[in-house]
């Protein structure tokens, strides 16, 4: 019994030592070669509303799949990730201010909690909101299947789908790509 305590405070501590914490106020992400995406608070018809869902990213020969936690209100966005196996990877908080705080917990090579939040907003804002936070020559459209495509100079740069729970997301200048599974 002693033994598995001394692991536990032993994973307790390297977690600890790996937890590395920001404050930002950059709230402009690159979403391509000069094209910017200005991070906003949700529109009212998200507020007080939780997601549950299931990432897989893939970039490269890499995949990750994370579990998602995000919470929408009037004044902030929170966002908990997490391995499949429930272990915490980072935590983030967009608030009124206009300030990012990130907590990683875990180094995942190539993911950027930023990044993330950009494209959940790409994905779940509405039209119009997001064609005003997208720099000039840059526009979102949404055709009437709900297929939403970022373009930039009349060229694709982000394709997103939704299916059902699936939400499909394909960055072609990036080149990476996630889907998401609602899982409630």
């Amino acid at each position: 019994m002693s033994f598995i305590k001394l692991v536990a405070a032993l994973l307790l501590l390297f977690l600890i030592g790996c937890t590395h914490s920001s404050i930002s106020t950059q709230i402009n992400v690159d979403i391509a070669p000069q094209a910017q995406f200005s991070l906003t608070l949700p529109s009212k018809a998200l507020w007080n509303t939780e997601l549950s869902q299931q990432m897989e990213i893939r970039y490269g020969d890499n995949v990750h799949q994370l579990i998602l936690l995000t919470a929408f209100n009037a004044e902030s966005i929170g966002i908990v990730a997490l391995t499949p196996a429930g272990i915490p990877l980072f935590e983030l908080n967009f608030n009124e201010n206009k300030q990012i705080n990130v907590v990683k917990h875990l180094p995942i090579d190539g993911l950027s909690p930023e990044y993330v939040l950009a494209d959940l907003q790409l994905v779940y804002w509405p039209l119009q909101q997001l064609n005003n936070q997208l720099s000039e020559g840059t526009s979102l459209v949404e055709n009437v299947e709900g297929q939403r495509v970022v373009m930039q100079n009349s060229q694709p740069i982000i394709r997103i789908e939704k299916n059902g729970n699936i939400i499909s997301y394909q960055h072609l200048v990036r080149n990476y790509q996630f889907t998401v599974t609602n899982l409630e």
